[in-house]
């Protein structure tokens, strides 16, 4: 659903990065 970096389809810039950044983050 996420790529490497967590980004998926750059759906992290609408704001999933804060809630995937500590589930793909060590």
């Amino acid at each position: 659903m996420k790529d490497e970096d967590g980004c998926i389809l750059g759906v992290n810039a609408s704001g999933l990065l804060i809630a995937n950044s500590g589930n793909d983050l060590p």
